[in-house]
Parts: C-alpha cells; structure tokens; sequence
C-alpha cells in the first residue's frame, strides 16, 4: 500500500536534508525527535467513530471479555500491538473496514499486506468486499475445497499475488468465487513469490560479484574473475555492515533492538533459499541498498553527477517503493525509523554508496 505524506511526514521526510552527512545527528533525530507512527492513531485515522473500542471487544468474542477488555486497552494506551496477522483481520472484520485498510494495518504486524495467493487470505478478502462478518469468513474459509491449498511452500506457481488478485477482485458472488477457487487451487500457497524473485536478482548480484573485483556495488567482474561467493561470504562480505553478530540483547538500546531485530544471517538466508520462509522486508530494503539497485548495465539519470542528493533521494525512493508495493509490502514511511534510515541511506552524493552511509549510522551507534 502506498502510503501518501501527511505534513508530519513530510516534515520528517525533510530532516534528512537537515541532517545531511553528520550521523550523530541522524542518531540523535532516531534516539529523541522522530514521532513514530503508532498503530492505535493510525486505527483512529481509518475509524473515527466512538464506539470504536466498543466494537473491538465485540469481534473477539470467543475470547474471555475481561481478558479482552485488556488487549484493546493496550493497544489504545500504546503498550503494544495486536499479536498477529488473524487478530488484524478480526479488528478489519469488527470495524468494517476495506481489504486496503487491512493491507495497511497488516504492516503493523507483519511485512505483507493481504496476500492473496494463501488461500484463507484470498477467502478473507472476498468476504471484506462482499460484508461478512469475521466468524461468516471463517466458516466460509473451512468450507472450501482443501485438495492442494496446503502443498510445499516451494512449489512453482505461473501465478503471482498480483495476478491471483486481479483475477478475484471484482468477483461478488459465492458461485463465482468457488468457481474460480477451484480452477487455481493448485497454485495457491503461502510462499511469496515475487518477494523471492526480487531477492534472487539483487542476491544473485552480490553472489556472482566477490569483494576484491568490485568497482562499485552491483557491478560485475568479467571474464575469468567472475566466482559465485557462498551465502556466508555474501552475508559477512556485503550484509554485516557492522552489525554486531552477537544474540544477546538485553543491554541494547530500543534504536539497536530496532535495527537488530530481523538482521539478516546466514542462517535466514538458507531458509529463504529453501523457501522455509519469506523474504522479509528488512532484508529487500538492505539489499536494494548494498546493490544501489544496479540490476542492469544500462544507462540510468541516476548515473548522472548533476543531480543534487533530494533529487537522487526522490528517484530512488519512488523505485524502491514501486518494488515494495510490487512485493506486496507497504511503502517506505518516513516515521517508521527503519525506513526514515533507508530513506536518509539513499540521500547520496554522487561519490557516495548507499550502504556506506548505512553503515557508518551502525558503526557510530553500536561502537563501544
């Protein structure tokens, strides 16, 4: 989902220009000043009724009340954020909110919207858009035919996310949608395939590009000096970026736990390429950044030293949120202090790399 800037955003969007080349600052800015966007205001902003708290106990009523009471309370207070992606689809459900909305409020939780190609998430948005309730979804999910929705994560699909919604989206009947459920039931599962193909173009960059023949991040050495590096060497050589590899984290800061938490491994990386699991949306950011999303030999403006860093900054962000979005993901959200450093990551001068600058914010903060 795209997200569109509010002025507070665009304020905070602006701070990195501010900011510029002293990475103490732009600590200082993710440390104190950034106003993080929270999931409870954000909730209001898509339903401002008052009885909003009201229908949020309702929904999760096969839940002790006095227990529930609790959760939402937390939420409002800011304690926390729901649990996972079902408790986002019940509050949806509650509030009767659109299949947007939902996308949008997965990203609190998760780093993918609706995803349309499991097939309870495809059955969940048919009944958002058709005004169900949350238990008509269930019961209309257990329901359908479950011949082959739960084959091997890595199975091949000609279908992607955006091609299975494209096909469901303006379906309004029970028949239609069984209809069509039937026919592509074979390709649906819970595996991300474009988020996967995405990864295999950046990583196959870093992979076929080992350290001591690399001129610059994404381009290729040819000839007898190409090798494909190992995933460990790609992680140590290219993904590390002085992150510390250490699994304690009790003495951490909340700003280190924030960029620590989901660091890519090499461990993370084999599951994906066994497609145990997804690729998540840290790891698509860092790589557009440590490749600076040379993924072709041709010429591209961004090659030109003319342009000032805002414009830089501009071009790369509109082109890393089109993948994003592409992948199923929310876009790039200046108050989300991950993404404000990515953002202030692609504000480069032309002699400059993008995880250079990533990495000096990491180095400055974890030092010591």
């Amino acid at each position: 989902m795209r997200l569109e800037l509010t002025d507070l955003s665009e304020q905070t969007y602006r701070t990195i220009g501010a900011v510029g080349k002293d990475p103490l600052s732009a600590i200082d800015f993710l440390r104190s000043d950034i106003q993080i966007r929270e999931f409870y205001p954000s909730l209001r902003q898509l339903y401002p009724e008052s009885d909003i708290k009201e229908r949020l106990v309702n929904g999760f009523s096969d839940t002790e009340r006095a227990s529930v009471i609790r959760r939402v309370q937390n939420w409002i207070n800011g304690k926390n954020v729901p649990s996972g992606r079902e408790d986002i689809f019940i509050i949806v459900f509650s509030l009767h909110l659109s299949e947007e909305d939902a996308s949008y409020l997965l990203g609190f939780v998760s780093d993918y919207g609706i995803h349309y190609r499991s097939p309870k998430e495809l059955a969940y948005s048919y009944c958002l858009r058709t005004g169900r309730t949350y238990p008509e979804a269930v019961r209309f999910f257990r329901d359908l035919p479950r011949d082959a929705a739960c084959q091997p994560a890595g199975s091949e699909s000609a279908l992607h996310t955006e091609d299975v919604y494209n096909l469901f989206r303006n379906i309004r009947t029970d028949r239609e949608f069984l209809s069509e459920y039937r026919k592509y039931l074979q390709e649906l599962n819970s595996f991300h395939r474009t988020s996967y193909e995405a990864f295999r173009t950046y990583y196959d960059i870093l992979s076929q590009n080992p350290p001591e023949n690399q001129t610059s991040a994404g381009k290729k050495p040819s000839g007898s000096d190409c090798r494909k590096l190992s995933v460990d060497d790609v992680v140590s050589s290219y993904l590390s970026l002085g992150m510390p590899s250490g699994k304690k984290r009790r003495h951490l800061t909340p700003l280190q736990k924030m960029l620590k938490n989901g660091w890519p491994n090499t461990t993370a990386l084999s599951n994906i390429f066994n497609q145990k699991e997804n690729v998540t949306r840290k790891l698509l950011t860092l790589l557009y950044i440590v490749t600076q999303n040379i993924v072709d030999p041709e010429y591209t403006e961004l090659d030109e030293a003319y342009l000032t860093p805002w414009q830089r900054l501009d071009e790369h962000r509109w082109i890393l949120d089109s993948v994003l979005d592409r992948c199923g993901m929310n876009t790039l959200d200046p108050r989300n202090a991950w993404d404000w450093l990515v953002l202030y990551s692609l504000y480069t001068e032309p002699d400059e790399d993008m995880d250079e600058r990533m990495q000096i914010i990491i180095r400055y903060l974890f030092r010591g």
